[in-house]
């Protein structure tokens, strides 16, 4: 079963549920790294895995205390380091100097520049709100990271997570940025479209579809795809 996918130009990357990563090139298929060969033991209540490829086809996965890194996918060698992280991982973004991690109640960051390092470091985001169990999280058009709680919506500027009051007491339980309007749905089940996010926020909800909304695929800047408890459905925002 595939749990992550990257394509670029005319190849198709893909991690299974083994942790494994394959190329597809033409009409081949070669499995680049072998996770199987690589952890140190088989982990008890293992956490989610976490992936990323980038457009210079850099390679990371983030598994309990495994971290494995590919400098280039096509023709380097793994390199496999440990790392502390605990929280148990939910989801990974990266900007141009960071890779954000996501935890239950916890956002880690890495710094890029400092990759090198024998030893993997993240720096943990201080919160004002540090108990509160973090939702939806995703990254905008200008490379800011945004998450929402139970209670607030934040902004990550710098190392400081800036809560959002122009959304008042809106809170998602998932949400996406497609362009500059951000998508996400409530606790409720309710779907909504936000433009003029760091302004006074405009709300276009979108009519009931008869579904429990699940998982946000984007395309491109204008199209996402949605996992709903039946079929899925592609949410269009104009330009």
């Amino acid at each position: 079963v595939a749990k992550y996918a990257y394509a670029h130009a005319n190849d198709l990357f893909f991690v299974t549920s083994y942790n494994n990563l394959h190329h597809i090139t033409g009409d081949k298929n070669t499995i680049i790294f072998n996770y199987q060969n690589f952890k140190k033991e088989k982990y008890k209540i293992p956490n989610q895995p976490g992936f990323l490829i980038d457009s210079n086809y850099h390679f990371h996965s983030f598994y309990n205390d495994d971290y494995i890194y590919f400098d280039n996918i096509l023709s380097g060698k793994p390199v496999v380091k440990r790392n502390s992280l605990r929280d148990g991982l939910k989801a990974v973004f990266a900007t141009d100097k960071y890779i954000y991690l996501k935890g239950s109640t916890q956002i880690f960051r890495m710094d890029l520049g400092k990759n090198n390092d024998k030893d993997v470091k993240f720096d943990m985001l201080k919160s004002n709100a540090p108990n509160e169990r973090i939702f939806g999280i995703a990254k905008d058009a200008d490379n800011y990271i945004w998450y929402s709680t139970v209670n607030n919506i934040y902004k990550i500027v710098g190392q400081e997570m800036v809560q959002q009051p122009q959304f008042r007491n809106m809170t998602f339980k998932n949400i996406e940025f497609i362009g500059q309007y951000l998508v996400g749905y409530t606790h409720d089940n309710l779907l909504l479209i936000c433009g003029n996010v760091n302004g006074q926020v405009t709300v276009d909800s979108v009519l009931s579809q008869n579904c429990i909304w699940d998982k946000f695929y984007k395309l491109d800047s204008f199209h996402l795809l949605i996992s709903t408890n039946g079929a899925y459905r592609l949410l269009s925002i104009g330009k």
